[in-house]
This record gives structure tokens, sequence and C-alpha cells, in this order.
């Protein structure tokens, strides 16, 4: 395991570990994004999910999973679409609303 993924891997032990983290969701959360570390997958992947799920879950978010999501944020890369992508985005959502309606 790469020194980040450790470090990330302790935080999440450390949070998982923590008496104020007591709901499911976050629980969750902390238990797949140490699995896939486990799993050594791609550290890149791993904190895109986790922030992307703990975004999804930021309303009073417990101290240690605030640190977390401090401390990934560096790494995680910006979504970039470009042109190209942004217009057959468009045109994708548009053929799905006239198929749903």
């Amino acid at each position: 395991m790469e020194k980040k993924s450790k470090e990330l891997f302790e935080l999440l032990d450390s949070a998982y570990n923590d008496p104020e983290i007591k709901n499911d969701v976050l629980l969750k959360i902390i238990l797949d994004a140490a699995g896939s570390l486990e799993k050594e997958e791609k550290y890149e992947d791993v904190v895109q999910n986790l922030s992307r799920n703990i975004s999804k879950n930021y309303r009073n978010l417990p101290e240690k999973l605030t640190s977390i999501y401090k401390f990934i944020q560096a790494d995680v890369k910006p979504l970039k679409l470009n042109s190209k992508e942004l217009r057959d985005k468009a045109i994708a959502d548009g053929a799905m609303s006239m198929i749903l309606f």
C-alpha cells in the first residue's frame, strides 16, 4: 500500500472506531473506502468515490469525516469535460427526455 493510501486507511480506521459516528450510511462509506484501499484499487479512484459519497451526506458530519474530506480534496481531480463531451451529453439528455415523456 502506498504512503497516501496507508495514511487514508489509518484515518478511515480511526473514523470507523469514533463513537461520534453512529450513522449506518457514514459507516458504510468508511467501510467501502477502506475495503477499496485493502484491495489496492487506485488511490485516485478511491478518493474520487469517497469525496462524492461524503459530499452527498455533508450535513452534520462528525469532525473525523470532515478531516478526511479535507485530507483527500487535494487529490480529487475536478471533473473536466471538453466541448464535444458537453455537446454529446446535451444530445443524450435531450434524447432521453423525449423517450421518458
